[in-house]
């Protein structure tokens, strides 16, 4: 969506501060007493570790857990400069996306590792799922459809080439119409509550002799001959074998050899008022994650009878915390709520900003850093990286150990992620395909039972 260059007034004065999910889930109120007293619990600081992760989100979590199954004896510490689902993990629309490398979808039919990719990312997602269910229950997986709905003729003509993709990659899918014609691809995939799962896969770290420091923000990370040094605020410093970097979009705050190549994106969100389902006049849409495609970009899921629905993105900050939502971006997803449910009577109860890492590939960065390798980065998690955070963690805990994956799957994964780049050529077939579909007057339809 094009930046707002009005101020327009919102509606609604919704609370804000936290997410739906971090204020449901118990997470410290803004400037409370967690919040301002960094002192108290920085004091456990570790003065030496085997290896220290930064960042407690789903990214680092994932990561400290996949270093303690390999190395059950080995000493690890999780540092985090708020709580434990502060950022975007703790914010987000809590989709377990069943296609977590977007930009393949361009280029998988010339390249054979990215169909493999997308085939494979798939599984492992449904894999993680089912280990959430078994191992984290407090995270609230549950199955859902994707519905990712075409708004015009354009997107659905897209749509039907992405659905004759995922048919090559024999994932499953439906071709479906909904309403006002429209056409819609939908697919097997799960949700989750964001926050609480951090804290449940917080918890399970625990349990398993992992080391969590709240209020323990780091400033430099620095590679030396035999070790690397961590340095945080009050003169705080731990030496560690091997260091992995898990803080995506303010991955900016540290000192680091060789900063990540990526762009921190604001995106805002809402949570409704409470509402009857009966009300709406799309069936099912209870069990169902939707995108929108159109001139915006929405998605939506409802969450104990409210819609949590985003949409909105941003590449400047705004007010003193990202937390904060702009007035004419709340009027923005005001709209576009009312748009997607008209005469529903949804209004914004809470809304809150997060910032996320965006690569140009929409692709993580998972490499070694330092002349020895010994700092890990594991950053670069965009709008597919609830999912995608969980399946990577191995992959930055094998780089942390100065090991290749011992999977061959997850070495080839990480290879096809380090060798990505803008698919460029792929990227203009398929427009250029969509564009002879719109000149001939080509209109997309749900295939039949061949898949004519």
């Amino acid at each position: 969506m094009p930046p707002f260059t009005r101020r327009i007034e919102p509606r609604s004065s919704p609370a804000t501060g936290r997410s739906t999910w971090q204020r449901h889930g118990g997470a410290p109120e803004p400037g409370g007493e967690l919040e301002a007293t960094g002192a108290v619990s920085g004091k456990a600081w570790p003065k030496r570790v085997d290896f220290a992760v930064i960042g407690g989100g789903l990214a680092g979590l994932s990561t400290a857990l996949a270093l303690a199954e390999a190395e059950p004896l080995a000493s690890i510490v999780v540092l985090e400069a708020r709580f434990v689902g502060f950022g975007a993990s703790g914010r987000n629309a809590g989709l377990l996306g069943p296609l977590p490398a977007p930009l393949w979808l361009a280029s998988a039919d010339g390249q054979a590792e990215h169909l493999w990719g997308l085939t494979h990312l798939n599984r492992r997602v449904h894999e993680t799922a089912r280990w959430l269910a078994a191992e984290v229950p407090g995270s609230g997986v549950e199955a859902r459809s994707l519905r990712i709905e075409a708004q015009g003729f354009l997107t659905a003509s897209g749509l039907v080439r992405v659905g004759r993709l995922l048919e090559k990659a024999r994932l499953g899918h439906r071709i479906v119409a909904v309403a006002r014609g429209q056409l819609a691809i939908d697919m097997d995939a799960h949700t989750v509550d964001p926050y609480r799962t951090v804290r449940a896969l917080a918890a399970l770290a625990r349990r398993k002799g992992i080391a969590i420091v709240e209020q323990a923000p780091v400033r430099a990370i620095a590679e030396r001959p035999d070790d690397v040094v961590v340095s945080g605020e009050w003169g705080r410093e731990l030496a560690a074998r091997a260091a992995v970097v898990c803080t995506n979009a303010y991955t900016g705050s540290l000192a680091l050899p060789e900063p990540p190549k990526a762009k921190v994106v604001h995106n805002f969100m809402v949570a409704t008022n409470r509402f009857e389902i009966e009300r709406l006049v799309r069936p099912g849409v209870e069990r169902m994650f939707i995108v929108e495609l159109n001139t915006a970009y929405v998605f939506y899921r409802i969450h104990q009878d409210r819609i949590v629905y985003g949409g909105i993105e941003r590449f400047k900050p705004y007010g003193s915390s990202d937390f904060d939502v702009p007035p004419e971006v709340l009027a923005g997803l005001e709209r576009l709520v009312a748009r997607s449910f008209p005469g529903v009577g949804l209004v914004p109860e809470e809304a809150w900003g997060g910032v996320y890492h965006q690569t140009a590939t929409d692709l993580p960065i998972i490499e070694r850093r330092g002349g020895r390798g010994a700092i890990v980065l594991n950053v670069g998690y965009g709008g597919t990286g609830v999912a995608m955070t969980m399946v990577c963690g191995r992959l930055a805990a094998g780089l942390a150990r100065g090991e290749r994956p011992a999977d061959p799957d997850d070495a080839r994964l990480l290879a096809a992620f380090q060798s990505t780049r803008v698919p460029i050529g792929g990227l203009a077939r398929f427009v250029a395909s969509v564009a002879a579909d719109i000149a001939r007057g080509r209109r997309p339809r749900v295939p039949d039972e061949a898949g004519r």
